[in-house]
């Protein structure tokens, strides 16, 4: 299975927490919590380590370490790693929306709809 599958995966495990939670919940990221969103950011670096070379400093000798202190206690560091944390949810925002709409969708057997113009041709 591949890393991105795997998260996936993750992700069908948690979407009934988040439903349970946010009863406007459609796979939607924007709708969760910013400790959830953090959550998932995480966990996606730590699956899918293709990403982590584009979203890291590039003197980081050690990724898993690095993203176990930046996602620690928020009340311990409250400055820097907030902003690094919400760095890493605006660079990941559209990608981990597009995944947890897709498997929200599997989910709840919805089929997707096709993009605009592909009935007629275009």
């Amino acid at each position: 299975m591949n890393p991105e599958s795997e998260f996936k995966e993750f992700i069908a495990n948690e979407i009934s927490r988040y439903c349970r939670e946010n009863k406007d919940f459609e796979g939607n990221i924007r709708k969760l919590s910013d400790y959830d969103k953090d959550f998932i950011c995480k966990h996606f670096l730590l699956s899918v380590s293709d990403w982590t070379d584009d979203i890291l400093p590039p003197c980081t000798t050690n990724p898993r370490t690095y993203l176990a202190e930046v996602y620690s206690d928020p009340l311990r560091y409250p400055g820097l790693e907030t902003i690094i944390r919400e760095d890493i949810y605006n660079h990941l925002e559209s990608k981990l929306d597009e995944l947890m709409g897709e498997v929200w969708a599997e989910e709840n057997n919805i089929k997707p709809e096709p993009f605009p113009g592909y009935e007629v041709g275009q």
